[in-house]
């Protein structure tokens, strides 16, 4: 969702005399002195083995190397060997953070979530990758990421949309004069009535100037306000 990072995971300390040959899928091939050749498995690897046969601090940590490591098949059987819901919302924004959205509906259907299930699956098809780390930003609420990649999209005007569902006014007002300028009267009287709300009398008045409109298209009532 960030965008591409390097992380350290973990280090792995060799025996002395262990000149290393290989490395595939977290083990080490060494050879030593005496000219034999011995495999050592990572510090970070210790997911490999069954999750039966380890105990569960060891589950736990050996389910946090497979997201550091995205190796969410092994995640998922970790994960289905703890069996907590602290355990399956971690599996599920690691999903969201890496944009695997397919899995991420997988485990929220799991926990139980209908609200994430129905948000994630109306995203799905989308094609544009900083739309849809947008809208994944703004599920998990980063506001001002999820703008951020909004506007750096195909359809910038999902940042506005997205303030104004939010009660963001004076953020949509800013986002409207350059996306959508027909949108600053409905805005702004919708900003005036929440100040008004709030007590801020002077600014609610100067919004409801901005909100008076002599375009015909817009109707009297949708700029209609209380003095």
């Amino acid at each position: 969702m960030t965008g591409p990072q390097c992380r350290l995971v973990g280090t792995s300390k060799l025996p002395f005399a262990h000149h290393p040959l290989m490395l595939y899928n977290g083990e080490v091939s060494c050879v030593t002195q005496s000219g034999k050749i011995v495999a050592l498995t990572l510090s970070t690897h210790t997911f490999l083995c069954d999750p039966a046969d380890l105990p569960l601090p060891e589950r736990r940590t050996a389910f946090e190397q497979c997201l550091l490591l995205k190796r969410f098949r092994e995640a998922w059987l970790f994960a289905s060997a703890i069996d907590s819901s602290e355990t399956w919302c971690d599996f599920a924004k690691a999903a969201l953070h890496h944009l695997d959205i397919e899995l991420a509906i997988r485990v929220y259907r799991r926990i139980g979530d209908v609200g994430m299930v129905w948000s994630l699956q109306g995203i799905q098809e989308v094609e544009d990758k900083n739309l849809l780390a947008g809208y994944v930003a703004m599920f998990s609420e980063n506001f001002n990421l999820a703008q951020e990649l909004f506007l750096s999209s195909t359809y910038p005007a999902a940042a506005l949309e997205m303030r104004q569902d939010l009660l963001h006014w004076e953020q949509a007002l800013q986002l409207a004069t350059k996306l959508a300028p027909h949108e600053i009267p409905y805005i702004s009287k919708q900003y005036a009535q929440q100040l008004e709300f709030t007590g801020d009398h002077s600014g609610a008045l100067f919004h409801y100037e901005k909100a008076i409109t002599k375009k015909p298209e817009v109707s009297d009532a949708s700029v209609f306000f209380v003095v």
